[in-house]
């Protein structure tokens, strides 16, 4: 899971990391010959969630499942996404009904990609 930052610039937090922002052949390059990458669109606050992402993807210090949801040192993918959102434009993009406070065992991909808050435009096919 993956945001795209203001510059179009690819935003994600990977275990290889903790974190990267590249362009998008690279981050595409990651995936294997005949992946497949949805490319999700949010309803709102795309803007204010991507500038919050290349504000503070340095915060991340470490690739890891922390379950305190405020807590941006210790993050993963889709956990990362989720604070985009929650910090860039105050909105649980699960649904969930999470804040700041929660603590959540998981923020799993499936629990953002199916988000209400997001709509399917495209998807890659990886061709290598």
């Amino acid at each position: 899971m993956a945001i795209v930052g203001p510059d179009y610039d690819i935003i994600h937090v990977h275990p290889k990391g903790p974190w990267f922002v590249e362009d998008i052949d690279y981050y595409v390059s990651r995936f294997r010959d005949g992946d497949k990458i949805e490319v999700l669109r949010p309803r709102s606050g795309a803007s204010k969630a991507a500038k919050w992402a290349i504000n503070h993807i340095d915060d991340v210090k470490k690739y890891y499942f922390n379950m305190d949801l405020d807590n941006i040192e210790l993050s993963y993918c889709s956990k990362f996404i989720w604070q985009a959102f929650y910090y860039g434009y105050n909105l649980d993009i699960t649904g969930m009904g999470l804040t700041d406070r929660s603590r959540a065992t998981h923020i799993y991909p499936n629990d953002v990609r199916d988000s209400d808050h997001l709509a399917s435009t495209e998807t890659i096919d990886v061709e290598k």
